[in-house]
C-alpha cells in the first residue's frame, strides 16, 4: 500500500519528538552545563515575581527565543527559587534549538522538585514552545496538569498552541470558548486554521483576528500571513508578516516566513524580489550578526538567491566562532546526509564524520541525534569485523535516542545481533521491550490527532517487524517452534510482511513441505519494497537455482507463481468485506457541473466513492489506473464510480481538472468528510446495492484497477 496522506500538515509524523533521557554515551542530565545556570544560594532569595515571568512568558511567544533566554536568565539571578520563571526560561533555550539541553534541565528540576507543578510545567513549555512542531508527550502531559495548576493561563495558551499544532481545531476551538480570555488569540488560530478547509470561513477568522492585542498579535500575525498565502492572497500575506516582523525584529523565524512570501511575490520581478529579501537579510544580519541561528538562515537564503559566496562566508563563520551552537550542528548534519548513497544508507568513507557528530560535547536536537545514531548502526551492521560490544552499544544508543525510529533498537538491532550470534540474551530483551514501547508511541500519536487507521497501520507495522526479530532471536538460540509461533505472528499483525514470510519458507523447505513454503513466498512475491530487494523474490530465485542449476526456465516457473499470488492476494481483498455492512453516512453533495448527487440516487447500483484533493500526492498518482477503472465500467449501468474532493473552491477544482485534462465526476465535500470521519487520503468506499459500507479502504492500491474490479464482482449477487 502507498503511502496515504492526511488533511493535517503536523501528522507527516515523523518530524515530530518527544522527550526522553540523555543516551549513557552522553552527559546525564546532572553534568550538562546549565543553559539557565542559577547563582551561588543566597541566605535569604528574594520572594517569586510574577511580572518577571510574565515577561519572560510574552518573550517565548514572539519567535525570539534568543532575547528571550538572555531576559530569563537575568531575572533568574533575582528570582533563582522561581519554577515558573525558569519553566518559561527553559523553554526559550529549547525554542532556540538547544533542545535536548533544556529537556535535561526540565527533568533535573522535576526530580528537585517533585511537588512542584510549576516543575512539571518546565516539561510542557519545553515541549509545546514551538508551535509548529509541538511535542507529543508534552501534550499529554498539559492534560494531566490540568487540575494541578487549576487552568493557569500559561498551561491552558500552551495547551491550545499544542492543540492547534497538531490540528485537532475543534478541540482548540472548545478550549478557547470555555476560556474566552486566556484564549482569544488561540481562537483566532483556530478559525484560521478551519479556513483553509473552507475558505468562505476566512473574513470571519480574519475579523477575530484583528481583535487580538499585546504580545499574541504577533503569533497570530503569523498564523494569519500563513493562512492567506494560502488562500492565495501573497500581498495580503507579505503585509501581515511585515507588520509580525516589525514588532518582533530579531525573530528569525519571522523573517524566514517574509523572505518565503517576498519569494512568491507575484506583483515584482526576479530582480526586485531578490533585491527585497537581501535587504531584509542585511537588516537581521545588522541587529542578529552575532547570532548563529541567524548566520544560518541566511545563509540559506542567500544561497538560494544566487549569493553561493556570501553563504560560504557566513557558514564558515559559524564553523569557526559558533563550535557548540545548534547552527554547526545543523551543518555537520547537512553534510552527512549529502554524502549518503543513492539508496540513502551510509557509505563506509562516512564513518569518521559520523562518529565525529555523536563525539560532540553537546548535542542539541533530538531528531538529528536519533537520525546519525540510527546511521552508525547501520555502518556497523554492514561491517562483518565489528566488534560484538561494539555493535551492542550502537544498538543501545539508538534505543535511548529513538523518539520515532523504535524499529532500530527493538527489531532490526535484535536482528543484527541474532545474525551473528552475539548477545542473544540481550537481543532477545531488547524485542520484548518493545510492544510497550510501541505503545507508548501510539498513545502519543492519539494525543497527537492521529486517525485510528493511520495509528492502526503504523501499530501492525512496528508490531509485525517485531515478530519477526523475535522469530530470529528465538532462532538463534535453537527454539524453533516458538520462532514459528512468533513468525505466525508477524504475518497475523501484518500480513504480507516480506521478511517473516520468507523465513517461514525456509522453516518449511527445512521440513521439506515445498507446497507450503512456495505459498509463503508466493504471498510475498508481488510486493515492490523501497530501496531493497524482496526476500521472497530472492528465495524464489535460490530455491530454484539449487534444485535446476541454474536459472533456464525460471520464468516459466514465475508465473505458477504469480497465478498463485494473485488468487492469494483476491482471497485477501474480497476477505476485508464487511460482515454486517452499516449504513453510508446520508448526503446531498453538487458535483462540479451543477448536479446535485445523494445516497438515494445510488441506491440500486454498486458505487465506488474515492475521498482525494489536488494536492495529495498518492491520490493523484493512482488517477491513471483509477481513470482505467471508471472506463472499465462506464456502460455498466449496474456501477457508478465517482469522487468527493476534500475542501477547496468549485472554481479552484474546477480549473484544475480542465489544466490535468481530467473528466471524472467530482462532488464537492462541503464539510462532509469531516462529518464522516474521512481523515486519510486517499480513502476509498464501496457501496452495495443498499447504500451500505461493504468496504472501506484508507489508502492507495497498488493493483487498484484489478482489486477494484474483484470487490465491484463480489457484490453482483
Amino acid at each position: 500500500m502507498a503511502d496515504p496522506i492526511r488533511v493535517s500538515r503536523a501528522v507527516l509524523f515523523v518530524a515530530l519528538v518527544c522527550a526522553c533521557t540523555q543516551p549513557r554515551e552522553r552527559p546525564a542530565a546532572a553534568e550538562v552545563a546549565p543553559a539557565v545556570a542559577p547563582p551561588p544560594a543566597e541566605p535569604s532569595p528574594p520572594a517569586d515575581d510574577p511580572a518577571a515571568a510574565d515577561r519572560v512568558r510574552d518573550l517565548a511567544l514572539v519567535f525570539d527565543p534568543e532575547a528571550c533566554v538572555a531576559e530569563g536568565e537575568t531575572l533568574l539571578r533575582a528570582h533563582p527559587n522561581d519554577s515558573r520563571l525558569r519553566a518559561w526560561t527553559l523553554a526559550c533555550v529549547a525554542d532556540s534549538g538547544r533542545r535536548l539541553e533544556a529537556e535535561a534541565l526540565a527533568e533535573q528540576l522535576r526530580t528537585e522538585r517533585p511537588d512542584d507543578p510549576w516543575a512539571e510545567f518546565a516539561r510542557v513549555a519545553v515541549g509545546l514552545v514551538d508551535p509548529e512542531q509541538p511535542d507529543r508527550g508534552a501534550l499529554l502531559a498539559a492534560e494531566a496538569l490540568t487540575t494541578r495548576l487549576d487552568n493557569h493561563p500559561d498551561l491552558l495558551r500552551l495547551g491550545a498552541r499544542g492543540l492547534l499544532g497538531f490540528e485537532r481545531t475543534d478541540d482548540a476551538m472548545a478550549l478557547a470558548d470555555a476560556h474566552p480570555e486566556a484564549l482569544q488569540p488561540a481562537r483566532a488560530r483556530g478559525l484560521l486554521q478551519r479556513s483553509q478547509v473552507a475558505r468562505d470561513q476566512l473574513p470571519a477568522a480574519l475579523a477575530e483576528v484583528e481583535k487580538v492585542q499585546g504580545v499574541a498579535a504577533i503569533e497570530v500575525a503569523l498564523a494569519t500571513a500563513q493562512a492567506l498565502a494560502q488562500a492565495e492572497r501573497p500581498a495580503d500575506a507579505l503585509t501581515w508578516i511585515t507588520r509580525a516582523v516589525e514588532a518582533s525584529p530579531g525573530s528569525v523565524r519571522l523573517h524566514q516566513q517574509r523572505w518565503k512570501l517576498l519569494r512568491d511575490a507575484p506583483e515584482r520581478s526576479d530582480d526586485e524580489r531578490r533585491a527585497a529579501i537581501v535587504q531584509d537579510i542585511d537588516a537581521l544580519l545588522a541587529l542578529r550578526g552575532q547570532q548563529p541561528s541567524a548566520l544560518l538562515a541566511a545563509a540559506d537564503a542567500l544561497r538560494e538567491h544566487g549569493q553561493a559566496q556570501r553563504a560560504d562566508d557566513l557558514e564558515r563563520r559559524i564553523a569557526g566562532e559558533f563550535d557548540g551552537s545548534p547552527a554547526l550542528e545543523q551543518l555537520l548534519y547537512r553534510k552527512i546526509t549529502a554524502g549518503l548513497g543513492p539508496d540513502g544508507k551510509p557509505k563506509p568513507e562516512q564513518r569518521p564524520v559520523i562518529d565525529a557528530f555523536l563525539a560532540r560535547p553537546q548535542l542539541h536536537d533530538p531528531s538529528l541525534r536519533e537520525e546519525i545514531g540510527r546511521l552508525r548502526f547501520e555502518l556497523l551492521r554492514a561491517d562483518p569485523a565489528t566488534p560484538a560490544d561494539e555493535l551492542l552499544a550502537a544498538i543501545e544508543f539508538t534505543r535511548i535516542a529513538g523518539r520515532i525510529d523504535l524499529n532500530t533498537p527493538y527489531s532490526h538491532g535484535p536482528i543484527a545481533l541474532a545474525e551473528r550470534g552475539v548477545h542473544l540474551e540481550r537481543a532477545e530483551a531488547l524485542v520484548r521491550e518493545g510492544p510497550a514501547a510501541f505503545d507508548r508511541l501510539v498513545a502519543e500519536l492519539a494525543a497527537a490527532g492521529m486517525p485510528d487507521e493511520m495509528r492502526d497501520i503504523i501499530r501492525r507495522d512496528m508490531f509485525g517487524v517485531n515478530y519477526d526479530a523475535l522469530g530470529v532471536v528465538l532462532l538463534a538460540t535453537g527454539r524453533s517452534a516458538e520462532a514459528e509461533a512468533a513468525l505466525l505472528r508477524s504475518q497475523e499483525v501484518s500480513p504480507g510482511y516480506p521478511e517473516s514470510l520468507a523465513r517461514l519458507a525456509a522453516l518449511a523447505r527445512g521440513r521439506g513441505d515445498m507446497d507450503a513454503a512456495e505459498g509463503y513466498l508466493a504471498a510475498g512475491f508481488e510486493l515492490e519494497l523501497f530501496q531493497r530487494e524482496n526476500p521472497c523474490k530472492l528465495m524464489l530465485a535460490q530455491i530454484y537455482r539449487e534444485e535446476h542449476g541454474d536459472l533456464r526456465g525460471y520464468e516459466k516457473y514465475l508465473d505458477k507463481i504469480r497465478a498463485r499470488a494473485r488468487e492469494l492476494r483476491r482471497a485477501k481483498v474480497i476477505a476485508a468485506r464487511a460482515a454486517s455492512p452499516a449504513p453510508a453516512p446520508a448526503f446531498a453533495l453538487e458535483r462540479l457541473d451543477g448536479a446535485k448527487i445523494t445516497n438515494d440516487s445510488l441506491r440500486g447500483k454498486i458505487a465506488v466513492i474515492k475521498f482525494w484533493f489536488t494536492t495529495c500526492k498518492p491520490c493523484i498518482d493512482e488517477l491513471p489506473e483509477f481513470e482505467k477503472l471508471i472506463g472499465d465500467y462506464a456502460r455498466d449501468r449496474d456501477v457508478e464510480i465517482l469522487t468527493i474532493h476534500f475542501g477547496g473552491e468549485k472554481t479552484e477544482v474546477a480549473r484544475w481538472m480542465r489544466e490535468h485534462k481530467h473528466r471524472f465526476p467530482v462532488l464537492l465535500d462541503a464539510g462532509f468528510c469531516q462529518k464522516a470521519g474521512v481523515e486519510m487520503f486517499p480513502t476509498f468506499w464501496v457501496l452495495d446495492r443498499e447504500g451500505r459500507l461493504a468496504y472501506t479502504l484508507p489508502g492507495a492500491s497498488e493493483n487498484l484497477r484489478e482489486e477494484f474490479a474483484w470487490r465491484i464482482e463480489s457484490l453482483r449477487g
